[in-house]
């Protein structure tokens, strides 16, 4: 990426960038702007060989204005909530950063010559696996290091907002829109909230993938009432997609045993995806003075396992940008749900500032905390 990016981002033949690197790959300080004090960004902005996402976008922008190389559409398709906003303001967060110079003329040219159009992509794909390489390699004769492997169902809604024409994708099905937020808003609340409260309490019961997860029937009516009782009433049914019927079609892609989709690979940033998964339609609801009680165990199943990965006994890892934050407080709660709770609400940059000082939602999730604790861990050998 050092090289390859702002090399190629000069060339008049490329006209657009998708991005996919995870909500964590843009290096995003705790009110959502670009962390100019990462390492790795700094030395961006100092002029070495870009290392980080939004560097080598911006050294390459920045090689494309210079080569007069046309207009340009930069399309981010990770879970950010409009997305495409997020990453300009991130590029122009880091052009501003700039010595004057540089930063005047490139900030004038990304508004003249270049668009974010923001999109949403629906599509399960699971880590790539030794053995997925092994029976690709079988299969094809050669070893294909860029292997993905994903499930048949995809769906990729676009704003409609490009720099130039945009490539003829709706022949493969994607949808071009005016407002891509209402179909953002329901595969985030829908599936991906899902998706979390279903790898959390699979991992405390000791399930290995997603599937064994959703295969547990009491596991399975908890993502099924998030999804009805909590999520719905929050959403706006995007153009014709009937989002009760999308509800019951995402637990059945869940249990697709094919895929493998490791409990504690869906669980890793836990404080980068809770805001966006979970946390928006706690908000609404406690905002219709309505408590989300099944949202809610989703956020305590993600306490729990936090408080699963300290010790030496531990059965999970942690893999979080803030690890280290959170296994201080999860160690010093020492199981006690009062404490883990109390402690977890006051990471400001996953709860803000409200949901920490809100009784009721902190009465729940001590009770439904202390609940989980009590589960007695162990690996799942019947499946």
């Amino acid at each position: 990426m050092r090289f390859i990016v702002p090399t190629r981002l000069s060339s008049p033949q490329i006209r657009v960038v998708t991005v996919t690197v995870t909500e964590k790959g843009y290096r995003r300080a705790v009110d959502g702007r670009l962390d100019l004090d990462d390492p790795a960004v700094r030395r961006d902005v100092a002029g070495e060989p870009p290392g980080t996402v939004v560097g080598s976008l911006a050294r390459g922008l920045q090689r494309r204005m210079r080569a007069d190389a046309g207009p340009v559409s930069v399309v981010c398709c990770d879970n950010l909530i409009d997305n495409g906003t997020v990453l300009r303001g991130l590029i122009h967060d880091f052009c501003a950063a700039l010595p004057v110079d540089e930063s005047d003329e490139l900030i004038a040219w990304l508004g003249t010559s270049a668009r974010f159009p923001s999109s949403m992509v629906d599509r399960i794909v699971p880590a790539t696996t030794a053995t997925d390489l092994r029976e690709a390699k079988a299969l094809l004769g050669v070893e294909d290091r860029g292997l993905v492997v994903t499930e048949p169902f995809r769906q990729w809604v676009l704003t409609d907002d490009f720099a130039a024409a945009s490539p003829p994708w709706e022949l493969a099905g994607a949808v071009f829109t005016d407002d891509v937020a209402p179909w953002e808003q329901a595969k985030l609340r829908l599936l991906n909230g899902s998706h979390s409260l279903l790898a959390y309490l699979g991992a405390l019961h000791g399930y290995q993938t997603v599937a064994e997860a959703v295969a547990d029937d009491e596991l399975a009516a908890a993502a099924r009432s998030l999804m009805r009782e909590d999520a719905l009433p929050t959403l706006v049914q995007p153009g014709d997609l009937c989002l009760e019927d999308y509800s019951e079609q995402v637990l059945q892609r869940f249990a697709n045993t094919a895929l493998g989709h490791r409990t504690v690979q869906v669980a890793m940033d836990g404080s980068q995806k809770l805001p966006l998964r979970l946390l928006g339609t706690v908000r609404d609801r406690l905002a219709a003075r309505s408590m989300p009680v099944h949202a809610a165990y989703a956020v305590a199943a993600w306490m729990a396992y936090l408080a699963r990965t300290t010790g030496s006994a531990s059965p999970f890892p942690l893999d979080d940008p803030i690890a280290d934050r959170l296994s201080v407080v999860a160690a010093s709660a020492d199981q006690d749900p009062v404490r883990l709770v109390r402690g977890l609400l006051a990471v400001r940059e996953v709860f803000g500032d409200d949901l920490a000082v809100h009784e009721g939602f902190r009465t729940v999730l001590v009770e439904q905390v202390g609940r989980l604790l009590s589960i007695s861990w162990r690996p799942n050998l019947g499946h």
